[in-house]
């Protein structure tokens, strides 16, 4: 699996702003398909947040972790931060807890956030997405085919097994598609 940055609202104020309710959403909870999809996933905590966070400070901390063999753990600890416990990931306070808790030195954390040391990877990893196609997140890709959005279990189930099964006919079946997604177009 590769991890590439996506901005949840790139307009949205560094503060963060209110989460408008989308159809069959009520303060505090997920729509009745979203809330099926994530309890089928195992993500019995998943409740809707109320403030939409501007998610570059999160993003660029998870560039930072992937450099220190933490992407994972940070990845997971802003999940949780934003998805169950409904906290603002743009926050310095959330950012830095999350980091520390993921193992991560505060540090050299802070002054790359202060530098915006991996601002422009966040924003390639952005611009390419929107290159190839993808305007929401959780974004996937299995072989050829992509999609977005919380999706139920067997749908990645078959992605992947129509995948392996292109790839057990011609192992090299999706090479122009690796190619373009490890790509890192230079931007102005």
């Amino acid at each position: 699996m590769t991890h590439k940055a996506f901005l949840l609202r790139p307009n949205t104020p560094q503060e963060g702003a209110p989460r408008p309710l989308r159809p069959g959403e009520r303060p505090g909870k997920l729509a009745p398909h979203l809330k099926e999809v994530a309890l089928s996933a195992g993500l019995d905590k998943m409740r809707r947040p109320e403030r939409t966070s501007n998610s570059m400070r999160a993003l660029q901390t998870a560039k930072h972790a992937e450099r220190q063999g933490a992407l994972e753990r940070v990845v997971d600890g802003f999940y949780r931060a934003y998805w169950e416990e409904s906290e603002d990931i743009g926050a310095l306070p959330v950012v830095r807890r999350v980091a520390e808790e993921a193992g991560l030195a505060w540090a050299p954390l802070e002054a790359a956030l202060e530098a915006s040391t991996h601002a422009g990877e966040v924003l390639r990893d952005y611009e390419q997405a929107h290159g190839v196609g993808f305007t929401a997140v959780p974004a996937f890709v299995f072989g050829d085919a992509g999609f977005t959005g919380a999706q139920p279990m067997e749908v990645f189930r078959r992605a992947a097994e129509k995948a392996a099964e292109a790839l057990r006919a011609d192992p090299r079946a999706f090479d122009r598609q690796r190619e373009a997604f490890a790509a890192r177009p230079e931007t102005a």
